[in-house]
Formats: structure tokens, C-alpha cells, sequence
């Protein structure tokens, strides 16, 4: 399963979502995944069968996922 994952980075060059492998988590988990150098806590906002990305990283699953109102805010304030 790929991830669409969005990690909180203070920067318009990243406002968008990257794919990482995953288990099927449900839509608004929070996830730990490798970004560069760093490992960064991000949110499942999508799910996909395919990517056009070769060598994708495994997200790790945290925990339950954010309410679909805080899903919707956090989309809205991107």
C-alpha cells in the first residue's frame, strides 16, 4: 500500500505530499517517516495502489488517526 504522507516543514517548496510504503492505515494516522536525514512525524492524507517514485521508505505507524474535522483543517491551513 502507498501513503500519502504530509510532514509539517515550514516551507512552500515542500506543501505537498510524498509517497512512502505502509501497512492500510486508516486516512489522518500519524506516521514516522525518514525525510532526507531527519525522521519527522507526518499524517496519512491519501491512499494509492501505485507511485511514480521508485525506492520508497516504509512509514511507521504511531498511532489512531486525527478526526476528520482536524484533517480538514490541517488541509485548509496548508
Amino acid at each position: 500500500m502507498i501513503l500519502e504522507v504530509i510532514v509539517n516543514i515550514s516551507n512552500s517548496d515542500v506543501d505537498k505530499t510524498f509517497d512512502y510504503i505502509g501497512d492500510d492505515v486508516p486516512i489522518g494516522s500519524r506516521v514516522v517517516v525518514e525525510f532526507g536525514k531527519k525522521r519527522l512525524i507526518g499524517f496519512v492524507i491519501g491512499k494509492k495502489d501505485k507511485s511514480e517514485f521508485q525506492d520508497l521508505k516504509k512509514a511507521q505507524y504511531l498511532d489512531s488517526p486525527i478526526s476528520p474535522e482536524q484533517l480538514g483543517l490541517m488541509n485548509f491551513m496548508r
